[in-house]
């Protein structure tokens, strides 16, 4: 579920960007963005989120 919202974000964001020089509006800055593989991201165990919450 956070993967397909993430990608709905770089998938918006990546619009915008097209817009942005499809108008030549230069004064808005969107970052580039590198993907990260599947064989890259990390995901946290219930484990490790408990942990965060208890510090």
């Amino acid at each position: 579920m956070n993967d397909d919202n993430l990608e709905m974000i770089v998938n918006y964001l990546e619009k915008v960007k097209k817009e942005n020089r499809k108008r030549n509006l230069n004064d808005i800055k969107v970052p580039s963005l590198k993907r990260v593989s599947a064989s890259d991201s990390y995901r946290i165990t219930p484990l490790g989120r408990h942990y965060l919450t208890m510090i």
